[in-house]
């Protein structure tokens, strides 16, 4: 999981010395990949499949589902990356999303 208001977060003091709250936008990769990835984004509900971070709907996209092997490189990412999920949670409710996301994930 990648997400700053996690202590484990590598600029964790920093964040916190800054900031008062935490935003909604964090990142998780799946480990079977792209296409679990991908079938993971298909299965939300609640979710819509975007990547405008300023609103208030829930949002969910896999950012590297065309990259290609040099932009992994320049990047330093490995090709079971691929798998990594980026989700913003909007007003729907912890409980509501948190839902979706279990149940997407019962389905891969």
């Amino acid at each position: 999981m990648y997400y700053s208001g996690l202590a484990s977060h590598p600029q964790a003091e920093l964040i916190h010395s800054q900031q008062t709250g935490h935003t909604g936008l964090m990142s998780f990769t799946i480990h079977g990949g792209l296409e679990q990835a991908m079938e993971l984004v298909d299965h939300l509900k609640v979710f819509e499949i975007g990547c405008s971070w300023g609103g208030f709907e829930s949002l969910a996209l896999c950012p590297l589902v065309n990259a290609e092997k040099e932009e992994l490189d320049f990047l330093s990412l490995r090709e079971k990356d691929r798998g990594l999920i980026r989700i913003h949670c909007g007003l729907e409710g912890t409980e509501v999303l948190i839902e979706d996301l279990r149940q997407a994930l019962e389905k891969i």
